[in-house]
């Protein structure tokens, strides 16, 4: 049986993919996280967090974005985030 994944985790532009891994995570880990892993052409990043990882880790998943942009296209500029 194929396990099924979270849309949410990827990211694909250009056939390069993203994977915004959770650490300790809740959904995705164990076989299906391994499974993401084999995917080609994909960088893996990981963020805190466990269930709603774009409420724990927000900012980290916008500057992995971000920074991934910028390696596979070139033209995308990484800004930190405004600081409180």
């Amino acid at each position: 049986m194929t396990p099924t994944l979270p849309p949410k985790s990827f990211t694909t532009v250009h056939g390069y993919r993203l994977f915004v891994n959770a650490e300790p995570g809740s959904i995705l880990v164990g076989a299906q996280r391994a499974f993401c892993r084999t995917w080609p052409n994909q960088q893996e990043v990981t963020v805190p967090g466990l269930h709603f990882i774009q409420e724990d880790a927000g900012a980290a998943i916008g500057q992995a974005v971000a920074a991934w942009l910028a390696r596979i296209d070139g033209r995308c500029t990484v800004h930190s985030p405004p600081q409180e």
